[in-house]
Formats: C-alpha cells, sequence, structure tokens
C-alpha cells in the first residue's frame, strides 16, 4: 500500500536537525537522570538571553507554546479575548477555560489585519488580543511595528503574540515583536521550536514579556513542567543550528514562490499570500480535502476553522518538483478538472 503523503502537520519539511538529534542521543543518560526542578533552577539563561538579546528575567521557558498561552490567558482570566478568525483553536479553549468572554475578529476583505483589530477592540476599555504571527491557517503576518503600534494606541488591552511560525518567514530576530517588550509591557511573545525543527515530542516553548509582567505570570507556572532534555534541546538549536535555521528559511521561500505560481494559473482556486510554510487555498466547492486523501495526500479542512471555509484547505508546502509536489499538483489539477 502506498504511504500516505502527510500535509496536515505543520512541521518543516527538511525534517530535524541530525546533529541535534546525535547531541541528545549522547546527553540522553544524563538528562533523564536530572530532576526538572533542579534543572530549572540551575540553569544558565545568559546565552538564550544573547541570542534573543533580552534581559535573562524577559524570558521562561516552557513546556510548548501550549503552556506559554495556558500562563498568559490564566494570568489574566475573565478579561475579554479577542481571537483573529481563522485562527488556532487552543486559544479559544484556554480563553473560555479561564472564563474570558471571546469575540472573534474576521479576516478582512483587503487584508488588512491591523485595522480589524483597532476597528474590533475600539469600543473596548481592556481585554487580551491574542494574535498567531504568521496566522494559522491563514500564513499572512503582521509587522513588528504593527503590533507596537497597536499597543501603544491600546495601552490598557495586552497584545499575546504567538510566533511558532515567524522562524519560517525570515531572520526570527529582525522580525520578532520581542523587541518592543521592554518598552511596551503590554506586548507578550509566544513562540516554540517545535515546528521549525520537527521535533513535536520535545514541546520546546519559549514566553516573553516584560520583567514585571513575566514575574507575574509565572508564579502560576511548575517548577517541574520543563525537562532536562527539552532544555538541552533548546540551547543546542540556538547556539550550533543557524546553518539548518537559515535553510529552513530559504527552503519555506522557496516552497511559497512556487505554489504561489502554480495557483496564479489557475482561476479556480483563490489563496493569501503566505509568510509560513503552509497555505490556505479556496477551491471552487467543498470536498477538496477528502478528494486529495482518497489520492493519498492528507491536508486540513478549512472546515475545521468553521463552515464559512468548508471550500478551503490548509495545506504544508512541498518541495517543487519532488514526487511529493507532482502527487499535489496531480490532485489539484484533477479536483479542477473534475469540478
Amino acid at each position: 500500500m502506498p504511504k500516505r503523503l502527510d500535509l496536515a502537520s505543520n512541521f518543516n519539511r527538511l525534517g530535524a536537525p541530525a546533529d541535534l538529534i546525535e547531541y541528545l542521543s549522547n546527553t540522553f543518560v544524563k538528562s533523564i537522570s536530572a530532576y526538572s526542578g533542579d534543572s530549572m533552577g540551575n540553569i544558565d539563561m545568559s546565552k538564550i538571553a544573547d541570542f534573543f538579546r533580552l534581559p535573562t528575567n524577559s524570558i521562561a521557558i516552557t513546556d510548548g507554546a501550549t503552556e506559554a498561552l495556558s500562563l498568559v490567558l490564566h494570568h489574566h482570566a475573565a478579561k475579554p479575548v479577542y481571537i483573529y478568525k481563522p485562527s488556532f483553536w487552543e486559544y479559544d479553549f484556554f480563553a473560555k477555560e479561564v472564563g474570558s468572554p471571546v469575540t472573534f475578529i474576521s479576516a478582512s476583505r483587503g487584508n488588512d489585519t491591523p485595522r480589524s483589530i483597532q476597528t474590533a477592540i475600539e469600543l473596548s476599555s481592556d481585554g487580551v488580543v491574542v494574535l498567531c504571527n504568521p496566522n494559522n491557517p491563514t500564513g499572512d503576518i503582521v509587522t513588528s511595528e504593527e503590533v507596537a503600534i497597536l499597543a501603544r494606541e491600546h495601552p490598557n488591552h495586552t497584545f499575546v503574540i504567538d510566533e511558532t511560525y515567524l522562524w519560517f518567514a525570515g531572520d526570527y530576530r529582525s522580525l520578532t515583536a520581542t523587541q518592543y517588550i521592554e518598552h511596551q509591557p503590554n506586548i507578550i511573545v509566544v513562540t516554540s521550536l517545535s515546528k521549525i525543527c520537527s521535533v513535536p515530542g520535545l514541546r520546546i516553548g519559549l514566553l516573553f514579556a516584560h520583567r514585571k509582567q513575566l514575574g507575574h505570570i509565572s508564579k502560576a507556572k511548575s517548577p517541574y513542567s520543563v525537562l532536562p532534555i527539552q532544555i538541552e534541546a533548546l540551547q543546542y538549536i540556538l547556539l550550533s543550528c543557524q546553518k539548518f535555521l537559515a535553510d529552513s528559511v530559504s527552503s519555506a521561500q522557496y516552497d511559497r514562490k512556487a505554489i504561489i505560481r502554480y495557483l496564479k494559473t489557475k482561476s479556480e482556486y483563490s489563496f493569501m499570500p503566505t509568510f509560513a510554510n503552509f497555505i490556505f487555498i479556496s477551491a471552487p466547492k467543498s470536498g477538496l480535502a477528502d478528494y486529495m486523501l482518497e489520492r493519498g495526500v492528507r491536508v486540513r479542512s478549512g472546515q475545521e476553522f468553521g463552515d464559512e471555509y468548508k471550500n478551503y484547505i490548509r495545506m504544508r508546502l512541498c518541495e517543487h518538483g519532488s514526487k511529493d509536489w507532482q502527487k499535489v499538483i496531480s490532485s489539484l489539477d484533477d479536483f479542477v478538472r473534475e469540478s
């Protein structure tokens, strides 16, 4: 039976860095022989802080981006939460878990996310705006400067920026909103290295906030939530995987250009420009996800993000010219031809 091509998960198509896997194999016994609490208490954060150009007390290592998001929304429990739609389901889940009323900010036709956010919150006195950047599933991006302007114009609102996919957009440190957190305490940044390094089982997350904010948020954090192997992996990636990170950006840029070139030749499909390693495609009718699955290609149905997106798919990108690419393009061509 032919192997199914899984493009429903947004992991880096380059896979995990080989030298990271070798390093973790060599340090495995040391990692599992240490208590999590001891590691959290003794870890030297200076090199991690140097990488992100931030003070050590503005950074917390978390058990994936999930723990970071949970901590932030628990800290702001019961406050109104504004979520750009369509977007990742966990934001809504964690907000409702802590009793926060949720308002969805619909994607604007002109792809002007900052204006959509501005309009949604201008009449509220305070609240929490959660923004995935680049957004999952649409792939569109808000610049760090635009985030800073929104935060400055709405000082009573907290802006939580999930930058898990920003690693695919370009040089993370030049694009991230973390550069503003020391001067604008109402900006909080969450990110993960699990997607860019294809190591979802390691759950490598980071939480960035102004030191006073982070101190309050971290009070609810268990000292045992992060394992020594996660810390080892984080340090190694940041300090020793620079070429891999750069190659990942280059491959994602190459993949984006290739799929956009193709889609521009197909008037039946529409799409939003993407800055991630996936793309959100609108088909002329519903059923594209099931159609592709029958042909051995698994993608994410847009209906998972709401009935209004039933004609969409979210698809992780393939390398142009590869066997995977040919399989995807054949499925997209045939679906249009048979419509």
